[in-house]
């Protein structure tokens, strides 16, 4: 098995995953569109990051990968493979940030960031 299908498996998971807790959210629409920009740019610079750390420690020959499984497509020095894990944390964290019924705001706190009267109970 090659990385790529590794990865493509894995990713497959990972926006099943993704789908499923976008589904049950109330932001519908432009807000889901913002959802997708945002994790688009999360993206973005995720994979910049890895491109660049990626090659340098290649270069600096602090590992190298079996080039039997690889697909041989590199940006950089890094191969294509490794992208497959920023594009899952693109998806997956903020999917599992916005999971239906996650309560993250405070006790005694709106949405709006207002407090709400205590319980006189």
């Amino acid at each position: 098995m090659t990385y790529l299908q590794l990865n493509g498996i894995f990713l497959v998971a990972v926006l099943a995953l993704t789908l499923l807790a976008l589904r049950g959210t109330r932001s519908a629409g432009a807000g889901r569109g913002r959802w997708w920009a945002r994790s688009l740019v999360v993206f973005l610079v995720l994979a910049v990051f890895t491109v660049v750390f990626d090659s340098i420690m290649i270069w600096a020959d602090l590992f190298r990968f079996d080039d039997e499984h690889m697909s041989g497509l590199r940006i950089g020095l890094a191969p294509v493979e490794d992208l497959a894990w920023p594009l899952a944390a693109a998806l997956l964290l903020p999917a599992l940030w916005t999971w239906p019924g996650r309560n993250d705001t405070p006790s005694g706190t709106t949405t709006s960031g207002t407090t709400t009267p205590e319980d006189p109970a």
